[in-house]
């Protein structure tokens, strides 16, 4: 047996060889056109796979920063005192 029957009714080889481009493509091959009208789908896909993740990315940010800003507003209100009894600089400068 040389070849066998895809599922699609196609046959396949026995190399079982991946679909061709080209313009005089068969069944179960890609056209040229097929192909140039998947890129547009392909690239509105990546952009929303990209803006996903970057919302994601400033979402966490966000709760990052406002986690900080609790830990810098508590060591801001609860700041030392100096040897004579006075606050100490929030500033380092």
């Amino acid at each position: 047996m040389t070849s066998r029957a895809d599922p699609r009714g196609a046959e396949v080889g026995r190399s079982g060889a991946a679909p061709q481009l080209g313009s005089d493509a068969g069944i179960g091959e890609l056209s040229l056109q097929e192909v140039e009208a998947m890129v547009p789908i392909l690239l509105v896909l990546l952009l929303v796979l990209i803006l996903f993740g970057a919302g994601f990315a400033v979402k966490v940010l966000w709760w990052i920063a406002l986690v900080v800003l609790i830990i810098w507003l508590l060591g801001f209100l609860m700041r030392g005192t100096t040897g004579s009894g006075a606050r100490s600089r929030w500033y380092r400068w």
